[in-house]
């Protein structure tokens, strides 16, 4: 396990090296929680700034329901985020808000793999 994991991360910091990791916005889901002010629950999340791999999946990939032509794929180290992803986590990439689709990670893969689907609209802070 080690070992794959020190693979891991020197093939990340060679895409890194090649500027071709992407900086994201990684936020994560708390709770719920009531304001006062609006005299409703709000959703209470967590920001983390992460690193990311980020393609697109190939047209065999495509069918439409489960992949869609616009659905993308991040990859990163599990090291790099000291929370475990969930569905109801947002990422946010140039200033575009993606919902979360899918996340691939078992004990021996020492990678989360996130499909996103299209931007949900601008982040507004």
């Amino acid at each position: 396990m080690l070992q794959r994991e020190s693979m891991m991360k020197a093939l990340f910091n060679e895409l890194k090296r090649n500027g071709l990791m992407k900086k994201v916005i990684f936020r994560h889901y708390m709770s719920k929680d009531y304001d006062p002010e609006t005299d409703r629950n709000v959703d209470i999340f967590i920001d983390y700034k992460l690193d990311v791999y980020l393609n697109s999946f190939s047209l065999k990939e495509v069918d439409g329901e489960n992949v869609r032509q616009n659905d993308i794929r991040i990859k990163f180290s599990k090291n790099d985020l000291n929370i475990k992803p969930d569905l109801l986590d947002i990422v946010i990439w140039n200033g575009e808000l993606y919902e979360i689709i899918n996340i691939q990670s078992n004990f021996n893969m020492p990678v989360y793999i996130i499909q996103l689907r299209s931007p949900r609209g601008k982040d507004n802070g």
